[in-house]
């Protein structure tokens, strides 16, 4: 039932999206024809669907911001094109120029072009696929990992989860931006695919941020799977010239793991996972495992270091 939900959903902002192309098909024609024909120096209103659209996506967090940015600016820079088309100078015939109407035309295929983008990132969203990486997405990882976690709840069926940082991701994404991030993501995620088993599970979790489901397994076989991974990563050879740096910086990823213990929620150990990356002042390119302590234990410590 959930899943007739979320299709009909997704059929519905595909629907809405289309409507979106078929309002700025028939602006197109009107802000042409204004700037042949038309009397007015004002260019007709572009339509107001894409924004509603884009504030829908936005509320349901189907895409990144920097990408609902992107799309917006691509719309002023349509609307801004527009009406320089219709207001700008004109040849000796009294038709706008050339340049205008290449600058409008260009403005409107690069807003196209956004949009089929949308339909693609969406349509790979709701079927829980991340766009950038081809892994699974966020939004697929929290149903999935519940499952899991309600597994070993009931039946004891432990599995190992594995938080892989690429390290120095800040320094790659402002040096190098959005080419640079999407570059390092890739390259990861390619080698997540190469070392996990047919039944163990990888996810795109955040920026720099993977999240890798061992099932089957314990602390020591998860050891070994996060050690392929490191080394794929490594013989990958993948490197980046950061600006003010003389040696060109290698891509190493950092991770760290545990055995969930029953009772555990994702957002527990996803936090303990960041915590001890963060803290561990270990190497870049090493390989953590948190030590994992029930729920009763952590109680205590938690009055034992509160003074109680």
């Amino acid at each position: 039932m959930q899943h007739r939900l979320q299709d009909a959903h997704s059929d519905k902002r595909m629907a809405a999206l289309m409507r979106v192309q078929a309002d700025y098909a028939v602006w197109f024609c009107a802000v042409t024809e204004a700037a042949f024909y038309g009397t007015s120096a004002e260019a007709p209103d572009p339509p107001r669907s894409f924004g509603l659209w884009m504030q829908a996506a936005q509320m349901e967090r189907i895409l990144h911001p920097k990408r609902i940015n992107r799309a917006k600016a691509a719309a002023h820079k349509t609307q801004q094109a527009a009406q320089a088309l219709v207001s700008g100078p004109r040849d000796d015939a009294g038709r706008p120029t050339q340049e205008a109407f290449s600058a409008f035309t260009g403005a409107m295929e690069g807003l196209r072009e956004h949009m089929r983008t949308l339909i693609r990132i969406s349509v790979l969203e709701d079927h829980g696929i991340d766009h950038l990486t081809g892994l699974y997405s966020t939004h697929a990882m929290h149903a999935a990992l519940k499952v899991e976690l309600d597994r070993l709840a009931r039946r004891g069926q432990s599995f190992v989860l594995a938080l892989a940082c690429i390290d120095n991701y800040p320094l790659i994404a402002s040096g190098l931006g959005d080419a640079g991030e999407a570059r390092a993501m890739r390259a990861v995620a390619s080698a997540v695919r190469r070392t996990l088993r047919v039944y163990d599970d990888g996810y795109r979790s955040g920026n720099g941020e993977f999240v890798l489901c061992l099932k089957e397994a314990d602390i020591h076989a998860g050891t070994a799977a996060m050690d392929r991974l490191h080394g794929a990563v490594a013989r990958a050879g993948v490197s980046f010239a950061v600006p003010e740096r003389a040696a060109p910086l290698p891509l190493t990823i950092t991770s760290c793991l545990l055995a969930p213990l029953p009772g555990d929620s994702l957002e527990e150990i996803l936090k303990a996972l960041r915590h001890d990356l963060d803290t561990s002042g270990q190497e870049p390119g090493s390989v953590l495992a948190h030590h994992e302590i029930s729920p009763l234990e952590r109680a205590l410590q938690d009055h034992a270091e509160g003074g109680g």
